[in-house]
């Protein structure tokens, strides 16, 4: 009696073992089964993103986040695809979900900020957008373009004090490339708040970040001019045209007006000459000159200077302009017509130079150092 509840006790256990076994295994298998098309969708959503073909890309994402809500990945490309196909509302909210997820380690929960970061971006709610991007630079993922794009919505909100700040302390602030671009902001925050000593000082300190700023050396002359120091003006002007030949272009009309009001307007033409020394190509050096020859009357020679001077592109007009200029003041009427000359004045009537701002097209014949348009940073002066 004893030894038939026993077996039969050991026979009921080892029954509810097998069925126990046989359960988990269906389980585990209809698990992966399940498992298996997100998978393969997730993959093939992966290569139509490789190849371009962003529609077949979103489905299969949707169709993979659909079989396996736990694919963070998808979730984050499907959102990038979408914003990047203009519907950036629809991958906001996608992102957003992201956020209030308690499953997220650190390193997706950086890459969630980072594309609700773009979405913002890409919807100019750009205070929404900084928010995010700040939460980035501390951090491992895409730090540095996480500073860029903080650096581009301060200079747009002209916030220049935060985006000299945010690039010297990341590491794109001891890259050479960005040295300019922290002067140039030093000097514009200069420029909003501090007037003559301070103001001077801080032109300095603009200085020893990028010793070519040449927006730094125009108003450390303008501050001295302001205190009728006209001197010590010329001396930081010349000093620049010497030192960087190919930016000297942006002081010619400071340094033409200062001297004339010395009395000393051939030191201009000294000052052409030895940048054309160092620099033969120099074409808005080599047209200042020019223009300078033709003033006094020595068509000849102004003529002369521009003959078989190899020209770049850019410069070709320039250079034609003046020529039929100097043709015009000898009296060559039938070569130089009306016509070109309205040309010429309309295009350059004194100045020899245009200031362009590479974004937004904005023209000046002033030199610059941010768009009064668009208030990006000109870089190339």
């Amino acid at each position: 009696m004893d030894f038939t509840l026993s077996h039969e006790l050991w026979l009921f256990t080892f029954l509810a073992v097998i069925i126990a076994l046989v359960a988990l295994y269906f389980y585990y298998y209809q698990r992966n089964e399940k498992k298996q098309p997100a998978h393969n969708a997730y993959v093939e959503a992966l290569k139509f993103m490789a190849e371009g073909d962003d529609r077949r890309a979103i489905e299969k994402f949707k169709e993979a986040v659909r079989t396996d809500s736990s694919n963070i990945d998808a979730y984050l490309k499907l959102g990038d695809i979408l914003r990047d196909e203009g519907l950036v509302y629809n991958a906001t909210r996608i992102h957003k979900d992201l956020t209030l997820r308690g499953d997220l380690n650190e390193e997706e929960l950086q890459k969630v900020w980072f594309s609700l970061a773009l979405d913002y971006w890409a919807a100019k709610k750009y205070d929404k957008a900084e928010t995010f991007f700040k939460k980035l630079i501390s951090g491992r993922y895409r730090s540095v373009e996480a500073v860029t794009h903080l650096v581009k919505i301060y200079t747009m909100q002209q916030k220049y004090k935060k985006a000299f700040e945010v690039l010297k302390d990341s590491p794109l602030g001891k890259n050479e490339k960005f040295r300019l671009r922290m002067s140039l902001y030093k000097v514009l925050e200069a420029m909003e708040r501090a007037k003559g000593r301070e103001l001077r000082s801080i032109l300095r300190d603009a200085i020893k970040i990028d010793s070519s700023c040449s927006a730094a050396h125009a108003y450390m002359g303008d501050s001295y001019l302001e205190e009728d120091r006209i001197d010590d003006a010329i001396n930081i002007w010349t000093e620049y045209c010497q030192k960087y030949p190919a930016k000297a272009h942006v002081l010619f009309s400071r340094l033409e007006k200062a001297w004339y009001e010395k009395g000393q307007f051939s030191k201009m033409e000294e000052l052409y000459q030895s940048i054309l020394k160092k620099d033969s190509e120099n074409i808005p050096a080599l047209i200042a000159l020019v223009g300078f020859k033709r003033k006094k009357g020595d068509y000849d020679e102004a003529l002369t200077l521009m003959k078989d001077v190899p020209v770049a592109e850019q410069y070709e007009e320039l250079i034609k302009a003046e020529e039929a200029r100097i043709i015009f003041d000898k009296g060559q009427f039938k070569e130089a017509s009306r016509r070109m000359l309205e040309l010429i004045d309309a295009y350059l009537p004194e100045q020899i130079y245009i200031y362009t701002c590479k974004k937004c097209g904005h023209k000046s014949v002033e030199p610059f150092w941010e768009c009064p348009q668009c208030h990006t940073l000109n870089l190339d002066i």
